[in-house]
């Protein structure tokens, strides 16, 4: 709507200008367009006249020109959250897990069995969603750059690690990430599975 209304600006202003005397050459015909034969300074001067003379317009299509680009900006942001399948919030999120990353500190590990959980879904608590509710990987974030040590089986009425004794470093299960692709996002169904599911009207 901005830019539309900077076009409307626009076309207004230069019909104004058209019938303007620098819309005439010396010999009074009609230009085919007002800025023919026009040096620069000149140019600049007559749009600084016409914003002068219909004030009413020339404010309003010089806002909507200058604020265009933060819409345009906010537009095209928004459609890469689409595409990456997240949410302003969670940018920050995936941006410390990109650091701790490259600090060498994620693992991650691809266990069905470790990450079943035994219930029955409720369809109060957990409505219907596009996207897999639940993950097949383990991501964890290592203090000290090193593998996780741990034994036991994940608790089924949690995401935590029940232990059942010392840890015992397995590290063979364990891989390191090397970046944010090899980690699984759930509400990314690609860009159009995206686009569709923010529909008001699907």
């Amino acid at each position: 709507m901005l830019s539309y209304g900077a076009y409307l600006a626009f076309i207004i202003l230069t019909d104004l200008l058209q019938k303007s005397n620098l819309g005439y050459f010396d010999d009074d015909t009609v230009k085919s367009h007002w800025s023919l034969g026009l040096g620069w300074t000149v140019y600049f001067n007559a749009w600084s006249w016409a914003i002068a003379e219909d004030i009413r317009i020339g404010a309003i299509g010089l806002l909507a020109m200058l604020t265009a680009p933060l819409g345009w900006g906010l537009f095209l942001y928004h459609i890469y959250l689409i595409w990456a399948g997240m949410t302003t919030n969670e940018s920050s999120k995936w941006a410390e897990w990109k650091d701790d990353i490259a600090d060498g500190l994620v693992y991650k590990r691809n266990d069905d069995a470790l990450l079943t959980r035994q219930h029955m879904p409720n369809d109060d608590t957990e409505p219907v969603v596009d996207w897999p509710a639940r993950s097949k990987q383990l991501v964890i974030r290592s203090s000290n750059g090193q593998p996780p040590t741990f034994t036991g089986k994940c608790d089924s009425r949690s995401d935590n690690l029940a232990s059942t004794g010392s840890g015992v470093q397995r590290p063979h299960q364990w891989k390191q990430v090397q970046g944010l692709h090899e980690i699984e996002n759930l509400y990314d169904l690609g860009f159009w599975g995206n686009l569709w599911g923010i529909l008001p009207f699907r």
